[in-house]
């Protein structure tokens, strides 16, 4: 969430523009855990090109989560 904040305030800032980040230079993430706040930071990842990282899944210790999927709406 920190980095969203301060994504954020340097575009109110106008110090940085919205756009497309080079796809060899998004850096490949995983995210802890596939509960709720996972799931939303997942969407928030795919809904934001412009954020540079390319989410490659989950880590959790629910069995039940395995193979699920995130989608964007």
């Amino acid at each position: 969430m920190l980095r969203r904040a301060v994504y954020e305030r340097e575009l109110r800032r106008g110090r940085r523009t919205p756009g497309n980040v080079n796809a060899k230079a998004r850096r490949p993430v995983l995210l802890l855990g596939a509960g709720q706040a996972g799931v939303l930071a997942a969407k928030e990842i795919i809904g934001r090109w412009g954020s540079g990282f390319d989410d490659q899944g989950f880590i959790d210790d629910d069995k039940m989560k395995l193979g699920r999927g995130v989608y964007k709406d």
